[in-house]
């Protein structure tokens, strides 16, 4: 039992020397890989190695290392900008758990090492800012967990692998700066995860002319430009003359002439090469060149390729691959002539069409109209064959012209053109055209054209032949039935291609006070319709005999509806902040009589203002008080009362029977207001003549005198003639009496029931 146990312990002893000794060591060989890469890197010079080469188990101390949080295993190895050299060794494979390795911004050499196809858990792999050569490797694209690939500034070359594109984690892709060229793969458009504004392909020879790939690298490229920066053979390859021994060619520069570098054109006499060095440009700007010492009447093959020489922004000189290949031939038998169109649709008037494709069969070799419409073909003495234009979207006539054996010049032979693939329709609102309609005409490569309409809303457009996409009218504030069509093939022309503008419209309906019947005959108005814009919708409508209403307004629109009629209040006056969205519901209003007359009766509380009132007569009086109104505006009206009250009392003194009256008649006017259907509410201001008599110990004192008064009212309305309210006011008035000084008036509370006329 105790031997069993023994070999047990010494079993264990074993596995732990092996996989790493004890708790908090790293595996022996992770730290092996440490020191080997320590050693190969000339780590004694590197710029910080602090805490390198200590004692196993401190290896999360050493400058650079990121373990786990038991210390146990390598999740990073960052060493940027620390004066490594030479190549990374193998070893380092051993880092098997490693999420982060950066290396950039030191002097290492050699290919992409292959062992790093085994770190299946990198999550960022920057080896920027060395020397690094050869192509990107393939395998790259199995590390699926990989989110950055910082590969800029380098020495690498050949195409982009098409791999990459398997990356589906990747947010950072960086690859400026190398020797890379060719076409991009498409495959690069499926890395979705890519953040926008981030990645960088500049200083390089790539291109695409896949649109897509394009406009989706340009998203993701930091400052959203990398094509300007390419170094790519130049297009449009072109013959200007030719002499029995020389050839003037003419191109297109590349965007990309800035930094030292040139154009070398190429020649060969059979197609595909190999082809000969015929001459170099100077710079990237030059894009002519006579081509001299030719055989006479001889066909050659030309291509171009661009080079950029080394500059701060890249250390690499970047050559271009071959461009499309190009046939011209020393002077022999000329075919010229003009290419014109159908200018009208009366075919009347003709002009010269520019960029028909002239192609005579047999090696003839090609041409193209210039603005004039003239093209000039050079053939072989003796040439045998057809020439045939083509431009998308035309037809010619004839279709061809069929030569034989030719012997000298053939002179003007002329073709006309005629559009052959037209859309072309009309835009209308309830019969009348739209001028001004933008038609965007949208290709499956996301190219985009636009055309407009005329003032009769008439629209037409050439499309390429078998042309396939979609076309949108657009106009601000408009609406379109449909509001596109797609098109799949387009070999002919079509007519009658038309649409619909459409508007959003506001609608609802004005009723009286309980919403049964509708009032007609109201104006509603609405506000930024911008009638100047479009000229086919109303700033205001009215209501119909059921008291309805809709009125159409711009897509988008904002703005704000109101009511009106003569006679009439409406609740609300109008509905404000009104978006297109939001008045998709029906936009409702009541209304009721502007009434002119009111007749009130009412019972009113008088805290009198006479401080001995209260001595001989108790509390305030209790009196009925009438009034009557004329409303002269929406809001102003003139009003009239009388009012009348008595009061017994006793004197204090004497205790003799003593008796107060007093008499009110008043005019003024006032401020009328409607808070709702129902709810109203007044404040007035008037003048009072005041008749006050006071009877006591046999003897009647009367005098007369003028005050004023201040009201302010709520009212409920209980239906149309009918209503009620509640007042406080203040009357104010004072007389001298036998030398005695009376206060008159008060404060007053009422409550009244009235008519409304």
């Amino acid at each position: 039992m105790k031997c069993m146990i023994s070999g047990l312990f010494i079993f264990l002893l074993m596995v732990i020397w092996t996989t790493g000794s004890i708790y908090g060591d790293i595996p022996r060989k992770e730290n092996s890989a440490l020191l080997t890469l320590f050693n190969d890197t000339g780590g004694n010079n590197w710029r910080n190695k602090d805490n390198w080469k200590n004692a196993p188990g401190t290896e999360h101390t050493w400058h650079g290392i990121a373990c786990d949080t038991k210390n146990t295993t390598i999740l990073k190895l960052e060493l940027p900008d620390n004066n490594l050299q030479g190549k990374i060794p193998a070893d380092l494979e051993a880092l098997s758990n490693l999420t982060t390795l950066d290396l950039s911004n030191n002097r290492l050499t050699s290919a992409i090492p292959s062992w790093l196809q085994q770190l299946k858990n990198l999550k960022k792999l920057d080896l920027s800012h060395n020397q690094f050569k050869g192509p990107i490797p393939a395998w790259i694209g199995d590390l699926e967990n990989l989110e950055e690939l910082i590969l800029d500034n380098n020495l690498l070359d050949c195409p982009i692998p098409a791999a990459l594109g398997n990356l589906s984690k990747l947010k950072v892709l960086r690859l400026a700066g190398n020797g890379l060229t060719g076409d991009i793969p498409p495959a690069l458009a499926k890395l979705s995860q890519l953040t926008n504004n981030n990645s960088d392909f500049k200083w390089n020879g790539l291109y695409t002319t896949n649109t897509v790939l394009a406009n989706f690298l340009k998203q993701k490229q930091s400052g959203n430009d990398w094509e300007s920066t390419q170094t790519i053979a130049p297009g449009g390859l072109a013959a200007i003359s030719q002499t029995d021994t020389s050839i003037t060619l003419s191109w297109k520069p590349i965007a990309y002439t800035q930094d030292k570098g040139g154009c070398r054109v190429s020649y060969s006499t059979t197609p595909g090469g190999p082809y000969k060095t015929a001459g170099v440009t100077d710079d990237k700007t030059v894009a002519k060149m006579e081509v001299k010492g030719l055989e006479k009447s001889t066909a050659y093959y030309f291509v171009l390729q661009s080079w950029t020489d080394p500059h701060g922004a890249n250390k690499n000189k970047i050559e271009s691959g071959f461009g499309k290949e190009f046939r011209a031939a020393t002077r022999g038998i000329i075919i010229s002539g003009m290419v014109t169109r159908y200018s009208d649709e009366k075919k009347s008037q003709t002009e010269e069409l520019q960029g028909v494709r002239m192609e005579a069969s047999n090696n003839g070799g090609t041409a193209e109209t210039d603005k004039e419409g003239k093209y000039t073909l050079n053939v072989m003495p003796g040439w045998t064959g057809t020439v045939t234009p083509s431009l998308q979207g035309f037809d010619f006539s004839p279709r061809d012209r069929v030569y034989t054996p030719l012997k000298t010049d053939s002179g003007s032979q002329d073709f006309t053109a005629t559009a052959g693939t037209v859309i072309s329709g009309k835009v209308i609102y309830k019969g009348e055209g739209i001028g001004g309609v933008e038609m965007a005409f949208v290709g499956k490569q996301g190219k985009t054209s636009l055309t407009e309409t005329g003032g009769d809303g008439s629209y037409e457009y050439i499309v390429p032949y078998n042309w396939s996409g979609t076309v949108t009218p657009q106009k601000t504030g408009h609406g379109f039935k449909p509001g596109q069509k797609i098109y799949g093939g387009v070999t002919s022309r079509l007519e009658g291609e038309d649409y619909t503008a459409e508007f959003p419209a506001i609608s609802g309906r004005v009723t009286g006070r309980r919403g049964k019947t509708g009032i007609p005959g109201v104006r509603m108005t609405f506000s930024n319709i911008e009638t100047d814009r479009f000229t086919y919708l109303k700033e205001d409508t009215v209501t119909d005999a059921e008291g309805n209403y809709l009125n159409q307004i711009p897509v988008a629109w904002s703005g704000s509806v109101k009511v009106s009629k003569n006679g009439y209040i409406f609740y609300p006056p109008s509905r404000d902040n009104l978006t297109e969205e939001n008045a998709k519901s029906a936009m409702n209003f009541k209304a009721e009589r502007d009434f002119k007359l009111f007749f009130l009766v009412s019972g009113n509380y008088l805290l009198p203002a006479e401080s001995r009132f209260g001595d001989i007569y108790g509390s305030g009086p209790i009196y009925p008080g009438i009034a009557a109104g004329y409303k002269f505006s929406r809001n102003m009206y003139i009003w009239g009362g009388y009012a009348l009250f008595s009061k017994n009392g006793k004197s204090t003194v004497l205790e003799k029977p003593s008796k107060w009256k007093q008499a009110y008649c008043s005019l003024g006017i006032g401020y009328y207001k409607n808070l709702s259907i129902r709810v109203a509410g007044r404040v007035s201001v008037g003048a009072m003549y005041v008749r006050f008599s006071e009877e006591a110990f046999g003897d009647k004192v009367t005098a007369n005198t003028v005050g004023g008064c201040l009201e302010a009212a709520g009212i409920y309305k209980i239906n149309r003639l009918l209503f009620t309210e509640i007042s406080l006011g203040y009357l104010v008035a004072s007389d001298t009496v036998e030398e005695i000084s009376i206060k008159l008036g008060g404060f007053r509370a009422g409550f009244g029931l009235g008519v409304r006329l």
